[in-house]
């Protein structure tokens, strides 16, 4: 990718017919599924599904199919794996961008305290807790 989002939305507003877009963007398309690209983050951790399974808090299963490609999670599901995963910041919204969720947003204060969880490489549980403690829906249930 060698086009800012900036540049491609500008290229869109000077471009009268899409074939025509489509052929100067063609290198900046998403190319990767969900499961792809989780899987490549993955192995560049170097981490296993069972250390994912682990940390993230979901079932064996569900992660295996989230990683097989069988199941696409929603947002909420996806973000305990990318804390689980110890993405970073930019990591996050790379992937929540590609598999067209809404990036997490510093003015809803949900994503902003998920957001400092991935800043601060926290993990899911004391995530949750804060987000808990703000009063907000977490992403996975506390025990009690």
């Amino acid at each position: 990718m060698k086009k800012s989002t900036t540049d491609l939305l500008k290229l869109i507003e000077k471009t009268w017919d899409f074939k025509d877009y489509e052929v100067e963007a063609a290198e900046e398309f998403v190319q990767m599924s969900l499961h792809e690209y989780l899987e490549q983050l993955r192995v560049e951790k170097g981490m296993r599904l069972s250390d994912i399974t682990r940390r993230s808090g979901l079932s064996r299963g569900y992660i295996h199919n989230i990683f097989s490609g069988a199941r696409e999670p929603s947002r909420d599901k996806l973000l305990p794996v990318c804390l689980a995963m110890g993405l970073s910041v930019d990591e996050t919204q790379k992937l929540l961008k590609a598999t067209g969720y809404a990036p997490l947003y510093a003015r809803i204060k949900r994503d902003s305290a998920i957001l400092f969880g991935l800043e601060r490489q926290m993990s899911v549980v004391d995530v949750d807790i804060l987000l808990d403690e703000l009063g907000e829906a977490v992403l996975n249930e506390i025990p009690r």
